[in-house]
């Protein structure tokens, strides 16, 4: 018995070691689960991908050999003419979200690390981290659990479990890869969908709460091309966006045939009038199309009514949608403060590139940020294609607090484009909206008086209506001005744009604040206080009228040469006519009277250094504190300052001592950032 028993545990302690002699030392399949896990945390995808089964994997494609230089001909020698290279065929079509091929679950190494990085790169991914969790090892079959964390700036930290399995293939343990490992959910043909969430631009609105500037509904007219009527009956196999992205040429025969059987579609949208749309219009938005969907207009509210609607909703594959397609810009008191105001409208190319793509020359107004990582230049990421921006007045000047903080989301979209999870969804963060110290009802009663007076339509000017208590700006009106609604809706064409830009009256300048002029008689308290001051001046010191010729009810000077100012040469001065005038002309009486020829007397008087250094003191030659640019206001305009003897000064000093010389026009035309310089088409 003993015997019988000492042979059963000789044998089974031999057993296992004759089972594990019956096959090749696999080694543990978790091992290569491990590294491939800490490849994917490395974001080392060339090495991840060595490690995928051989069934996954397929080549990539052959890339093109660049042409060598042949060797340079000696004297006399001509170079051996060279084979012309083919022409790399242009595509034909943009990739689509879907795999065309989701059958074909093998990727080439550029496509392995495509489906990763794009996905990274649209979350903006800073760093993965990963734990194990646990792991099992079988002869054939190996597999580890895992977490991992995504810490990105879009959708912050987002952590999933996930399971990679490995298999033993050929002698080696090879990972079986699949979508789910990059989201745990994931499944071949599934995409990852990502988009922007955009903010409702700020309104504005006067001192009573009344919008001058507001946001309203969008009306998009867009087509489903799988519900287009084709000619004939006739039935599309290629996709209508590479069907018509494609220049014909890169079209097959049987795809050229396709092409015609849209074109009565082409021709029903083109004949609805109100769209303004050609034939080609209509091709172009089809070579646009994204899941089933292109856009082929877009209205504003009070464009859109039901009779236009029925005509377009019987035409099949079209849809009118008045909700879910952003908002639009409209100023409903059209004139009235355009110059206040201004306008904004969707940002125009030359703002969002680098370069103009058709001269390869940098664009000055490009709109870009300075990146903090590596001190470059780089696009501002609060504009993309469909952004709006203010070109003038109010909306250019507090665009950055106008136009809000976009937002983003995205989501896995299934192969049948089902939403099977929304991985973030970012909100957009609406725009400030502004409150001035205007009132409509009063600029709109300004503009009424205006229209009552001036009765001449080449008579331009500007009227601003103050609080006296406050300072506030209640109304502004400049004119004549601009409708900035034709703007904003894309209204003027490029002959109506020339017109306005070259109008005699220009009416984009807003003279309220870009227009230098005599600032009249307001401006004599200015010259008493320098005249008092410098000592130049007393209060009772009166004009001398008998030395000067000035007597009874004359009303023009003429000033002497060689009396009390020396050299003078002034042009003569017409007196403020008075019906009740007091004597003598001191500066009480003639403060009183408004007396042009006091002042003009005292500005010269003063003389030029000393004008000017009290007027600067008093701000003159800066521009005024407004919520606009304005003009610097100038104390002098033309001629020699530095000669005050002379009679060109002289002239200056006296029309400037009444207030007709100083600031009496600008010296060069308002600047770009003053005036509307780009129109949105």
């Amino acid at each position: 018995m003993k015997r019988t028993l000492a042979a059963l545990l000789i044998l089974a302690m031999l057993l296992p070691l004759v089972l594990t002699g019956c096959g090749p030392d696999r080694g543990q399949g978790s091992v290569v689960c491990r590294q491939f896990i800490q490849y994917l945390a490395e974001q080392n995808f060339d090495a991840a991908y060595e490690l995928i089964a051989a069934d996954l994997r397929k080549e990539d494609p052959p890339q093109p050999v660049k042409p060598t230089k042949g060797p340079t001909p000696g004297p006399g020698e001509t170079a051996a003419p060279t084979a012309k290279p083919t022409a790399t065929p242009l595509p034909t079509a943009e990739p689509t979200a879907v795999p065309a091929d989701v059958t074909d679950h093998r990727m080439t190494r550029a496509e392995f690390k495509k489906r990763y990085t794009d996905i990274f790169d649209a979350m903006e991914l800073t760093a993965i981290t990963s734990q194990i969790v646990s792991e099992v090892n079988g002869t054939l079959n190996a597999s580890v659990v895992y977490r991992m964390a995504y810490l990105t700036n879009k959708a912050g930290n987002l952590i999933f479990d996930f399971t990679v399995n490995s298999e033993y293939h050929d002698g080696q343990w090879v990972v079986m890869w699949d979508p789910s490992l990059i989201f745990p959910n994931m499944e071949w043909g599934d995409t990852m969908l990502v988009g922007t969430n955009y903010p409702d631009r700020g309104e504005i609105f006067d001192a009573e709460g009344i919008l001058l500037a507001e946001n309203v509904p969008a009306v998009t007219i867009y087509c489903i091309p799988s519900k287009i009527q084709l000619k004939d009956g006739g039935k599309a196999v290629t996709d209508v966006k590479t069907l018509f992205k494609a220049e014909d040429k890169q079209l097959t025969p049987d795809q050229l045939l396709e092409k015609e059987l849209y074109v009565p579609f082409e021709q029903a949208v083109a004949a609805v009038p109100e769209l303004e749309l050609t034939e080609a219009d209509v091709r172009n938005s089809l070579a646009r199309t994204f899941r089933d969907f292109a856009k082929l207009k877009v209205l504003y509210p009070d464009e859109m009514n039901p009779e236009l609607e029925a005509r377009l909703l019987a035409i099949p594959g079209v849809g009118v949608d008045s909700n879910n397609y952003g908002t639009l810009r409209q100023y409903p008191y059209g004139t009235s403060l355009a110059h206040l105001l201004g306008y904004a409208g969707i940002i125009q190319k030359e703002y969002i590139n680098q370069f103009d793509p058709k001269t390869g020359q940098p664009n000055k107004e490009w709109l870009y940020v300075i990146d903090p990582v590596t001190g470059k230049k780089v696009n501002d990421p609060n504009y993309d294609g469909d952004s709006w921006l203010g070109y003038a007045g109010l909306e250019k000047q507090y665009e950055e607090k106008l136009r809000g903080v976009k937002g983003s989301f995205a989501y896995i979209q299934g192969k049948g484009g089902q939403v099977k999870q929304i991985l973030y969804n970012v909100p957009a963060v609406d725009g400030e909206d502004l409150h001035l110290s205007v009132k409509i009802n009063l600029q709109k009663r300004t503009e009424e008086v205006i229209q009552n007076i001036v009765y001449d339509d080449a008579i331009s000017g500007t009227v601003i209506v103050m609080n006296p208590t406050t300072g506030a700006v209640e109304a502004m009106v400049s004119f004549p001005g601009y409708d900035p609604n034709s703007f904003t809706r894309g209204d003027l064409d490029d002959e109506a744009w020339a017109a306005m830009e070259k109008d005699p009256k220009t009416p984009l300048l807003n003279r309220a604040i870009q227009g230098l002029y005599p600032p009249g008689s307001t401006f004599k308290p200015l010259v008493a206080i320098t005249g008092l001051e410098s000592g130049n001046m007393t209060l009772d010191w009166a004009f001398p009228e008998e030395q000067e010729h000035l007597r009874g009810i004359d009303t023009i000077w003429n000033p002497t040469k060689g009396t009390l100012i020396p050299e003078s040469g002034v042009t003569k001065v017409t007196r403020t006519y008075s019906t009740n005038r007091r004597g003598p002309m001191n500066m009480k009486n003639c403060m009183i009277q408004s007396d042009n020829i006091y002042f003009a007397y005292l500005g010269m008087k003063i003389g030029w250094d000393t004008l000017k250094r009290y007027l600067t003191v008093m701000g003159m030659g800066e521009a005024v504190p407004f919520d606009l640019p304005t003009q610097k206001s100038q104390i002098k305009n033309t001629g020699d300052g530095e000669k005050e003897a002379s009679e060109e000064t002289m002239d200056l000093l006296a029309m400037t001592g009444y207030g007709q010389g100083c600031s009496s026009r600008a010296t060069s035309p308002p600047s770009a950032t003053e005036a509307p310089s780009t129109r949105p088409t």
